[in-house]
């Protein structure tokens, strides 16, 4: 298991603490909703969208710290990519035209109006294919 920072830790903290009350946003009061939104609005104001985009146009995709530190979880490994699927604190933060591939294969567009926000153990069945390293591949993931 890879040794974490503090920060990284709070970091990861933070996340799992925003997916929860987003699923759980419904029963929240007022304040707490507008908390919650501000926060996930500050982090997702940070993911660099359009260096991933290119990336994953590229076929170079992510790093999976990255993903993993946003909350975003593995879903299947098979064939030369892994898929990442995403958390649900982030559905109104993804913008519309990201490159997203479900959990059935299928690559579409992301359209925020379009995509059924199912939730399953905190994650939605969209989410990002990212290569695998090939062996002897340092820059693989990067």
């Amino acid at each position: 298991m890879k040794k974490r920072t503090v920060a990284e830790f709070a970091g990861i903290c933070g996340v799992r603490f925003l997916n929860s009350m987003a699923i759980e946003a419904r029963r929240l009061p007022e304040f707490a909703k507008n908390g919650v939104e501000n926060y996930s609005k500050a982090i997702a104001g940070e993911i660099p969208w359009e260096a991933w985009r290119e990336r994953i146009t590229a076929g170079v995709g992510v790093a999976t710290d990255a993903l993993a530190a946003l909350g975003f979880r593995p879903w299947s490994d098979e064939g030369d990519s892994e898929l990442w699927l995403a958390p649900f604190w982030l559905v109104p933060f993804i913008p519309d035209g990201f490159p997203v591939v479900s959990i059935d294969g299928e690559r579409c567009e992301w359209k925020r109006s379009e995509i059924d926000d199912d939730i399953r153990f905190g994650v939605i069945a969209y989410g990002i294919e990212v290569p695998r390293p090939q062996e002897g591949d340092n820059n693989a993931n990067e």
